[in-house]
């Protein structure tokens, strides 16, 4: 198996076979032997069903022989090999800062049930998707409301110690899900703070608007870091004298 472990199902026909077997495995891995097996007949073995949440991927035996079709010659050891992968799952936490607004999420990977997806918070919670194929899946978000919100998109994913990225929903995000994965991954949307302002023309200096209609378009207005002569931004009025970081 790969991905993990199961408990698997076959179903055998041909004279001293079992009509049926069960094999657990345990690190990948399952056998069963079968002895006295006669040369003068022909035996089949067949995985079936193949358990929910897992995928057939393959099934040879050696020599000239098909699990359908086992014709053994005398003193041969006849192997046959099945193959099975376990699906994924995917689990999405989306927090907001502060708790309002409206975001969606769309996912797209390989081609199968359910795939692509969307999802929308209002604006927190989790999505959860199970049985998903392996593969490299795309992961994005758009805000919804409001529509002026601007800030952080940061989303870091757990896959179990071997496979966590971390990046933005801001554009595609890309990751990829191995079989049997259970990734988890955070999305944090931290709004940014807003700074806005009015410059005026002070006419009679008692530090009011009410009598001084007169405000000032095209004044350039820097924003400091505390303790920092460099300005970290600069806007320009517009024609009500407003301006805002």
């Amino acid at each position: 198996t790969v991905g993990g472990d199961g408990i698997f199902d076959f179903v055998m026909t041909g004279i001293t076979l079992p009509a049926s077997a069960q094999l657990t495995t345990f690190n990948g891995t399952a056998q069963q032997t079968f002895h006295n097996i006669d040369p003068d007949n022909t035996y089949s073995i067949v995985g079936t069903p193949v358990p929910v949440g897992w995928d057939f991927t393959s099934a040879i035996c050696t020599g000239t022989n098909t699990p359908t079709n086992i014709t053994p010659n005398n003193g041969e050891i006849v192997t046959c090999t099945f193959t099975n992968t376990k699906r994924a799952s995917f689990s999405l936490e989306k927090i907001s800062d502060p708790d309002n607004g409206s975001f969606q999420f769309d996912l797209t990977g390989p081609a199968q049930t359910g795939i692509p997806a969307s999802y929308n918070f209002t604006p927190s919670g989790t999505w959860d998707l199970s049985n998903l194929l392996s593969g490299l899946y795309s992961l994005s978000e758009t805000i919804l409301s409001p529509v002026d919100w601007t800030g952080s998109q940061a989303i870091a994913c757990n896959g179990n110690g071997d496979n966590d990225p971390s990046g933005s929903v801001a554009n595609q995000f890309e990751f990829t899900l191995n079989p049997g994965d259970d990734m988890s991954c955070t999305v944090n949307n931290t709004q940014d703070a807003v700074i806005s302002g009015k410059k005026f023309i002070d006419m009679d200096a008692d530090g009011q608007t009410v009598s001084d209609p007169a405000y000032k378009d095209g004044w350039t207005i820097n924003l400091y870091e505390w303790g920092s002569e460099t300005a970290t931004s600069t806007k320009v009025t517009d024609e009500s004298g407003e301006f805002q970081f």
